[in-house]
Formats: structure tokens, sequence, C-alpha cells
């Protein structure tokens, strides 16, 4: 190599001489730099750890009967087997809203389980139906209760909020994150146990008798509800997807030696949006397998002001439809 080249690799920036010191500088502070990363790491990596144990210690409770708590995790007992399992969104809780859990369980003759949280779709059915089998349980029917519009929508599945009402469970967080939830819901899982809710042992649900109203449905009000039912339209890729859930959990249902009643709950809002592909689903299904029952109830109830409000059912609607339609659809089923 030529001694000029040699010279001025020797040299430091400034051209006075050679910078070795000022190099060791810098290594030192890098060597600290990452030194002081890696406890940062470790340090929040327990801090994780320690808060998702004091969330799941805050969110354990004693149990609640099904029908007292908004929360489905904290009504799950263990080993238990029912005559009945009931899943869905809110039209399936109203069958245990408000002391109709007691009156669906007289009327039936049976134990009833109910699994339903609002605005469930069929990824968090498949996520609660797995941990209620996890603590070794068993029915011998489900009663699937499977509105439309649950099935075109991510705002109904893996954007749902609905871990806001239920405690710290292992299997719940596990699902979560291989299902693809946003990391800004997992986080929203752990941090709502820290608020006074949890402190107290509640969500609690102590609503009264369920009634609806006698006047007429407005236009403006059913548009409204179908806009919230239905916020991305008819997306076809996510019924396609979310019916591909649907299949999987009651394959498993079946699997377990379950018999299937699929129903589309009734309602005043006409024919839902999406029902022609989901009817179509279901009535396939249940060719597929003598275990499956289709039950579609939609146009069941056509006096809003003595049974239904739009969507729900109240307490004489849940008794009528229990009664009229449930009875006949799950005494078949015994029989087979």
């Amino acid at each position: 190599m030529p001694s000029d080249v040699v010279s001025e690799v020797s040299r430091g920036p400034d051209g006075s001489g050679p910078d070795v010191e000022d190099r060791a500088a810098v290594s030192r502070l890098n060597r600290r730099g990452m030194a002081k990363f890696a406890l940062f790491v470790v340090v929040n990596a327990i801090g994780l750890v320690l808060a998702v144990a004091l969330a799941a210690k805050l969110g354990e409770r004693n149990r609640f009967p099904v029908g007292k708590s908004e929360s489905v995790l904290l009504t799950i007992p263990e080993d238990t087997h029912y005559d009945v399992l009931i899943v869905g969104p809110s039209h399936a809780q109203e069958f245990s809203w408000s002391g109709n859990h007691e009156r669906v369980e007289e009327i039936l003759g049976a134990d009833v389980a109910n699994l339903s949280s609002e605005g469930t779709g069929p990824v968090p059915v498949d996520i609660f139906w797995k941990i209620w089998r996890e603590r070794g349980n068993t029915a011998d029917t489900v009663l699937y209760v499977a509105h439309p519009f649950a099935f075109y929508s991510s705002r109904f599945n893996e954007d749902n909020r609905f871990t806001g009402k239920e405690p710290i469970d292992p299997t719940m967080l596990s699902e979560m994150i291989d299902r693809g939830f946003g990391t800004d819901n997992v986080m929203f899982y752990i941090q709502s146990k820290f608020n006074p809710v949890w402190v107290v042992g509640k969500p609690r649900a102590d609503n009264g008798e369920l009634e609806v109203g006698s006047e007429p449905i407005e236009p403006d009000l059913l548009k409204a509800a179908v806009g919230r039912l239905y916020p991305d339209g008819i997306d076809n890729d996510a019924f396609e997807k979310y019916a591909a859930v649907f299949d999987d959990t009651v394959r498993e249902m079946r699997d377990a030696g379950m018999r299937v009643v699929i129903m589309i709950p009734p309602t005043l809002m006409g024919e839902p949006e999406g029902i022609e592909a989901a009817t179509e689903h279901f009535e396939e299904l249940a060719r597929s397998d003598d275990g499956i029952t289709f039950l579609d109830l939609t146009g069941a109830i056509e006096d809003h002001s003595e049974f239904l409000d739009l969507s729900h059912l109240n307490t004489a609607g849940v008794v009528h439809l229990t009664r009229e339609f449930l009875v006949p659809a799950l005494e078949s089923k015994a029989r087979e």
C-alpha cells in the first residue's frame, strides 16, 4: 500500500493523528446502550408477566349463575353435563336474560348452559366453546343461534372487544393471538381488568323483565338498526371466512357427540341482509349430517308490540318462542 494512503488511514477526522481513543469511547457507549436496551426488554417482559398475573388474579371471582353476569367465562363450571347448550350473539342471550334462564329450563324440562355474548360472531363463539369443553363440560344438544349479520364483518369477530367482560384466561389469550386479533385488542383484554369493575367482582347483569314498546317502528330507526348490524355491508369474502369457522365449530360439536340445532332468530327488519347466503349454507350443512337441524324463524313473530322489538325478544317472546318452536325442535333431536 502506498505510504500516502497509510498516512491518511492513520489520521483522525481533523487530520491531527490517530482516532483510536474516540473509537474506543464510541464502542463503550454502544455496549452500554445495548446493555441498557437488554435490561429494558427484560424489565418490561417481567412487568408484562406480572401485569398479566395480577390481571388474572383480579379477574378471578366466584362463579355466577347463568344470566347473573355479563361475563361468559365467569358462568362456566367444570365437569358438568347439560341437556342443552346455547351459543350465539345477544339474540341467544335473551334466553337467559332477566330471569328467562329459569323460565326456559322449566319449559324445556332441561338443564341449560348459555355461552352467548353481545355482538359475537363465529370466532368468539368458537373460543368460548373451546374453553367450555376444555373445562370438561358436555351437553346433549347445542342450540346455535346464528344471526346472519355476525358472518359479514370482523367487527363481530377479531375486532370485537367482547373480552372486556371476561377474566384473564390462558386459552382465551392464546386463541386471540393465534387467530390474529390486533395487538390493541389483546392489550385491551389485559388492561380492562385494571378497573373497579373487576375489583368488586363484576360485571353483573341485573335487569328487570324485558319489555318492548307498542309504538310502530319508524323507517329511520329500522335503517339505523340495519346499518349497525351490517357496518361493512354484504362482504362475501368475510362470509366465506366466518362460515368456515362456523362449520368447524359445528363439526367439533358433532364429533363430541352433541346434536346441533342451527337457528336464525326472528326479526322485524324484513329479511336481514345476507340471509339468502346464510340460509343456503345452513341448509346444506343440515343436509350433510342427520345430527344437524336448521330452524329458520326469521318471520316466526309478526307482532312486535307483544313479543319483539326490531330483532330482540322480550320475556313474553322468549316464552312463546321456546314453547312453540324450541320444544318441538329439541324433542325431535332427542328422538334421533
